[in-house]
C-alpha cells in the first residue's frame, strides 16, 4: 500500500497510514485504494491503485518466506489434543489464501476454510464467522475467533462470538480492545488454552 501511495507521489509511513487509514490493516483494499485516491488527488482510477497495490503486494509475496507466527504451530497442536474443531474465516480471496497457507504448510490442518467467494460482505460484517460457525456446526456464540484487525474483531462480536486480538502490529492492540476482543496478545505464545 505504501509503495502504491509513493507512485501517487504520497509520502506516506506506516505509523501515518496506521493512525489516519482506519482499513489500512484488515482491509478492504478498495477503501484503501479510495483513500490514496482522495489524498492524491490523481487522475487515476481507483481500480488503477487497487491493481497497483496487488503488484506490489505480489513482489513482496514472491521475495519472502511465508511461515505461521511464531508459538501458532505448538497452540494449534494443544488445540487439536483438547479436541477443538479449528477453521479459517477470512474474506481473502480462495486462491491467494490458499498459496499463503500451503507456503506456510498449513493448509490441511483445519476443519473448515471459509473465504471472501463464500460470503456476501465482508468483514465487519459477520458473514464470515456466521459461516465458520455453521460449517463447524456450532452456535456462533460457542465461537472463540482470533483476529488481527479491528474489522475481524468487530465482524466476530457481530456474529455473536468471542474474539481475542493478535495483532501483527503491537501498536494497534488498543483498536483491538475498542472493537470489542476480550483479550489482546501480541504472541501465540502467552496464549493459554
Amino acid at each position: 500500500h505504501l509503495a502504491a501511495a509513493a507512485e501517487l507521489g504520497l509520502s506516506l509511513t506506516l505509523p501515518q497510514a496506521l493512525a489516519e487509514i482506519p482499513a489500512f490493516i484488515g482491509g478492504p483494499d478498495r477503501d484503501i485504494a479510495l483513500e490514496l485516491h482522495r489524498r492524491s488527488g490523481t487522475a487515476r482510477p481507483v481500480e488503477w491503485i487497487q491493481a497497483r497495490m496487488h503488484d506490489h503486494y505480489q513482489m513482496l509475496v514472491a521475495d519472502m518466506s511465508i511461515a505461521p507466527r511464531p508459538g501458532f504451530l505448538a497452540f494449534l497442536v494443544k488445540a487439536r489434543a483438547a479436541g477443538l474443531c479449528v477453521a479459517i474465516g477470512s474474506v481473502t480471496p480462495r486462491t491467494e489464501a490458499l498459496r499463503l497457507l500451503r507456503a506456510a504448510g498449513i493448509a490441511d490442518l483445519f476443519d473448515v476454510l471459509v473465504f471472501a467467494e463464500d460470503v456476501a460482505r465482508p468483514k465487519p460484517a459477520p458473514d464470515v464467522y456466521l459461516a465458520t460457525a455453521a460449517q463447524l456446526d456450532i452456535a456462533p456464540h460457542g465461537q472463540l475467533v482470533f483476529e488481527d484487525s479491528a474489522r475481524g474483531v468487530a465482524a466476530a462480536v457481530a456474529a455473536g462470538s468471542r474474539a481475542v486480538g493478535m495483532p501483527t502490529i503491537p501498536a494497534l492492540a488498543g483498536r483491538l480492545y475498542q472493537a470489542g476482543a476480550r483479550a489482546v496478545y501480541s504472541s501465540w505464545d502467552e496464549v493459554s488454552l
